[in-house]
């Protein structure tokens, strides 16, 4: 064999395995390839799975839960919450600022207070001229029909005149009396008529806790200071 023919044979030789190398580097790349779609498939088909069981599994399991939304707060429910004094005297007390309501009297605040004692009391002083009465009127209106029975609440028209408060309180009637006080005489001897309006809060002991100075701009700080005052 001459030199040229060996050299020929050489190449062909080195090309073969060239290629033989090449189509098993070929059939190495595809075999990973194949083995990472089969995992990819098996994994996809497990959670298909799981997804499918915990939907069927759920009826099976008992109701869905459902949120179930806060409760507002509100006066009604504060008012709910209060217990109902049940002493004779206690509901004599209701009965008697019910038949009363929404006229100017006159009467004694101190000698009104005692004859609440054994009941929370909240005594608002208050003025047909006074534009913050006005405003907060409304609040009182509705906090007490929520705590009828569990909260006394009288009123105290001073500094004012009789016709201007009873004109007042045709525009805003409320379901229990005011103590006609034109010289805000009265309103000093419960700790008021320095700022209108005021705030007087009586425990059930008939021990004044808190007063307000000033009006309230929220009916729920109003029924807040009658948690925090009245019934505590």
């Amino acid at each position: 064999m001459s030199n040229r023919q060996e050299k020929e044979r050489r190449r062909q030789a080195r090309q073969q395995a060239e290629a033989q190398a090449a189509a098993t580097m070929r059939r190495r790349s595809t075999m990973r390839f194949a083995a990472g779609v089969i995992v990819a498939l098996a994994a996809a088909a497990a959670l298909l799975i799981v997804g499918t069981n915990s939907k069927s599994s759920g009826p099976s399991s008992g109701p869905a839960l459902t949120a179930v939304p806060p409760r507002p707060a509100a006066a009604s429910a504060s008012a709910a919450g209060a217990r109902r004094p049940r002493s004779p005297a206690a509901r004599g007390a209701f009965a008697g600022l019910r038949a009363q309501a929404n006229q100017v009297i006159d009467e004694n605040v101190a000698a009104r207070l005692a004859r609440l004692k054994g009941v929370p009391v909240v005594v608002n002083m208050w003025a047909s001229w006074c534009p913050n009465c006005r405003a907060e009127f409304g609040y009182f209106q509705s906090l007490s029909k929520a705590y009828d029975g569990k909260v006394a609440f009288l009123g105290l028209d001073s500094n004012d005149s009789r016709g201007g408060a009873e004109s007042f309180l045709k525009q805003f009637p409320i379901p229990y009396p005011s103590i006609n006080d034109p010289g805000a005489v009265q309103a000093r001897s419960v700790g008021a008529g320095l700022g209108w309006p005021t705030t007087i809060f009586y425990d059930a002991k008939g021990k004044r806790r808190f007063v307000r100075q000033g009006g309230y701009t929220s009916e729920g700080s109003l029924d807040a200071d009658i948690r925090a005052y009245a019934l505590s």
